[in-house]
C-alpha cells in the first residue's frame, strides 16, 4: 500500500450492508443515507439509519485510484441486501 502525500485525496468507499453510499449526513432521526443505483441517471434510494444499525452494517474503507471499485457495479449486486435488513 502507497503512502498518501500531505493534501492529497483519499478516495474512499462507505457502504452499507454492501451497497456503496453516494451521500451521508447526520439528522435528528439518524443517519440519512443515499446509496448509488446501478442504472447511471436513475436516483438511488434513500434511507433513515439509527447509529446502531450504522455500526453493525456500515463500513468505510480507503483505497488508491487504481484499487477502487466500481460503485455501480457493487449496487447491482449488493442491492437486495437492503431488502434483508429494512
Amino acid at each position: 500500500m502507497r503512502a498518501f502525500k500531505k493534501g492529497e485525496h483519499v478516495p474512499l468507499l462507505v457502504t452499507y450492508a454492501g451497497v456503496p453510499v453516494k451521500r451521508w449526513r447526520q439528522t435528528r432521526r439518524g443517519l440519512a443515507l443515499t446509496v448509488y443505483d446501478a442504472t447511471p441517471g436513475r436516483p438511488g434510494k434513500r434511507l433513515i439509519v439509527s447509529q446502531a444499525d450504522w455500526a453493525q452494517h456500515g463500513e468505510v474503507r480507503f483505497y488508491t485510484r487504481e484499487e477502487m471499485p466500481d460503485r455501480r457495479r457493487l449496487a447491482a449486486i449488493h442491492m437486495s441486501n437492503l431488502e434483508g435488513i429494512r
